[in-house]
């Protein structure tokens, strides 16, 4: 089997390059919000990382310092919590600069612990938001600063985004990017709360003839392919990155793609708009089903898919019965794929994009009764999700055994809450395939979790719940 590695170049948004440039050089005067609205697998997510990783670049275009945070996936549902939103943040601060913070911070986080009054709770959480707001003004005095929100689309409507703009519209020389699918949604009330100057709309567009042709041409398959051959590409896929990106990738592995000869270019020049989706729609199918053609990793590609909330090499052990040292290859192959992406903490996951196709057309040609999917929840249950919360729960009951006898409970906090947040996203990831396999048994654990958060006072956990049930909210029918 081939083991290149993807592609690292990047190809064209240079308008959104300038946009952002333009927009940062603005963030003294003014608030400014940029909406990045686009389909799937436009390129969304790629950008933001693009942005980050030239962020120095973009320092020197605008001829002032920059401080660019790595972009806060709010796929994650550990990261859908304001809290969460602010320690992300304070982590790429300098320490120094957070001390204050940190020390707030938890003192809120002990009278949590031990079940202290709402109005109580409530002040020292707004103490606590306060001194982060002041540290990371003095973080940015000299600069400017750039927060990028990615995959928005899963906080829509939650108790989460008018928290948001209420923290962002205090974070002064910062200029804000939310993307995702539908942004849009969210452009009156902004324009409501911060004023239409301050919020710029603008849809991400696919990629035009030239950018696909320079995409393949600059891939490791570009100097072998026609010209016909790569804007018969560009028709098939109408521009969709993600569909570009692995078309190329498969004739890099020299897999056929049938499509590419069934009809002549001029044919396929001459299309109508539908008959082009109809033909994007069969290509993508194609396209997605190829992985079941990689016996090797196919397994592993499916269950990417299906056990999206998180992904890791401990997992793809527990899932098909791998050593370590297994299971280690088959992640570095997988990492190779054009739609796989990192996350933070050493996991990686599916494109959303890539995960929904693959939903659509691939495992209902294996799995038609959804029989093995459901052993799978029931297997990542049992061997992964139960083992590891109760592994976290006594990690965190020895910190609070410890912190009676040491003078800096600050630290210890700290330390607890960030194993508190692990615990949670573990739980809430629980829930979710608890829910996929069985309801009854499902709403059972909902209701002890909504309990624990609820006797913290930690509404905005309950929410989260609540959101995660409503998910599956079709298994309860």
């Amino acid at each position: 089997m081939t083991t290149n590695m993807a592609p690292e170049f990047f190809i064209g948004r240079e308008q959104e390059f300038a946009l952002v440039e333009q927009l940062l050089q603005e963030v003294r005067e003014a608030r400014r919000l940029l909406l990045l609205n686009a389909p799937g697998g436009y390129g969304k997510t790629r950008l933001l990382y693009e942005l980050h990783k030239q962020r120095e670049r973009i320092a020197q275009t605008i001829q002032q310092p920059l401080l660019c945070f790595k972009p806060v996936d709010l796929d994650d549902v550990a990261l859908r919590l304001l809290s969460s939103v602010i320690a992300y943040l304070a982590e790429q601060l300098d320490p120094s600069t957070c001390e204050e913070y940190y020390t707030e911070y938890g003192k809120y986080a002990r009278l949590e612990q031990q079940g202290a009054d709402t109005v109580v709770l409530q002040e020292h959480w707004h103490q606590s938001v306060d001194t982060f707001v002041t540290s990371y003004a003095q973080a940015v005095k000299d600069k400017l600063a750039l927060i990028m929100l990615d995959t928005f689309e899963e906080a829509h409507g939650s108790e989460l985004v008018p928290a948001l703009w209420g923290l962002l519209e205090r974070l002064p020389n910062t200029l804000v990017i939310v993307a995702g699918r539908q942004v849009d949604r969210e452009e009156k009330s902004l324009v409501d709360r911060w004023g239409r100057a301050s919020i710029r709309r603008h849809d991400l567009a696919p990629f035009s003839l030239p950018e696909a042709s320079d995409y393949l041409e600059q891939a490791e398959t570009g100097a072998g392919l026609d010209p016909e051959v790569k804007e018969k590409i560009y028709i098939l896929t109408e521009g969709h990155p993600i569909l570009i990106a692995l078309a190329e990738y498969w004739l890099r592995r020299d897999m056929p793609l049938d499509h590419l000869v069934a009809r002549p270019l001029d044919e396929l020049r001459l299309l109508s708009d539908d008959d082009r989706k109809r033909r994007r729609k069969d290509f993508e199918a194609v396209l997605v089903n190829k992985i079941l053609d990689l016996t090797e990793i196919d397994q592993a590609l499916l269950r990417m898919a299906y056990l999206h909330r998180q992904f890791n090499d401990e997992i793809l052990q527990v899932m098909l019965d791998l050593t370590p040292e297994q299971a280690g290859a088959v992640s570095a192959e997988l990492r190779q794929f054009p739609f796989v992406r990192p996350r933070p903490g050493g996991d990686y996951a599916l494109h959303d994009e890539m995960r929904s196709l693959v939903i659509e057309h691939s495992w209902p040609t294996v799995d038609p009764h959804e029989l093995q999917r459901h052993l799978l929840a029931r297997q990542i249950i049992d061997r992964y999700y139960v083992p590891h919360i109760s592994d976290l729960d006594q990690q965190i009951k020895a910190i609070r055994v410890v912190e009676e006898d040491r003078k800096s409970l600050a630290t210890a906090l700290n330390r607890s809450g960030s194993l508190g947040l692990r615990k949670w996203r573990l739980e809430a990831d629980r829930l979710y395939y608890e829910m996929e396999l069985d309801a009854r048994a499902g709403y059972a654990y909902f209701a002890q979790l909504f309990e624990n958060a609820l006797g913290s006072n930690n509404l905005s956990r309950c929410e989260l719940l609540s959101n995660t049930l409503d998910e599956q909210k079709e298994k309860l029918k």
